[in-house]
């Protein structure tokens, strides 16, 4: 069975628009993946050391009012002489670099079960990749993050859990 060739040039379009649409986020999806699942089989946590000035890291919802799309791979740039924060990016990887100023309220650290995060209050600001687990006290003094450690995800709900049926739970690390 073969179709018209105007229908089927119209079903062509339709398709090229939906992957332009997806193309983005199919891509960031992508890097993430990637990153997340190299450092997981090679453990790479055990030779890394988060760095004194900038460290890379995962953008998340709170970015993207300012134009930064969720799950943005770049550089959380620590400027102590200016007292902020800046997420440095390449759209794409290739395009030439933006930055955006992060400004944080009630900023702490959320130390989950496989992965950590970077939080402002209950919101989650950005995903730490799998090298930064057991290196979130470093992560706290490096950005000056008042809220210390704390316990986020299947973590805290273990802690949780273990304290309502008679057990200690973990505390919360405050820096």
């Amino acid at each position: 069975a073969t179709l018209n060739p105007w229908i089927s040039a119209a079903l062509s379009l339709v398709i090229i628009v939906v992957a332009y649409l997806v193309a983005g986020w199919a891509f960031r999806l992508t890097i993430f993946g990637t990153i997340f699942s190299w450092e997981f089989f090679t453990l790479r946590k055990r030779r890394f050391t988060p760095a004194d000035k900038e460290n890379k890291v995962f953008s998340s919802t709170q970015l993207t009012q300012q134009g930064v799309p969720m799950r943005t791979y770049g550089r959380l740039i620590n400027e102590p002489e200016n007292g902020r924060l800046t997420f440095a990016y390449k759209p794409w990887m290739v395009l030439p670099e933006k930055t955006v100023t992060v400004a944080l309220t009630a900023p702490s650290v959320g130390k989950g079960l496989f992965f950590s995060t970077i939080r402002d209050g209950d919101r989650t600001s950005f995903v730490l990749p799998p090298r930064y687990r057991g290196h979130e006290e470093a992560v706290v003094h490096i950005y000056r993050l008042e809220g210390g450690v704390q316990d986020a995800g299947l973590l805290k709900a273990w802690g949780m859990l273990r304290e309502l049926f008679g057990g200690r739970a973990a505390k919360a690390q405050v820096v």
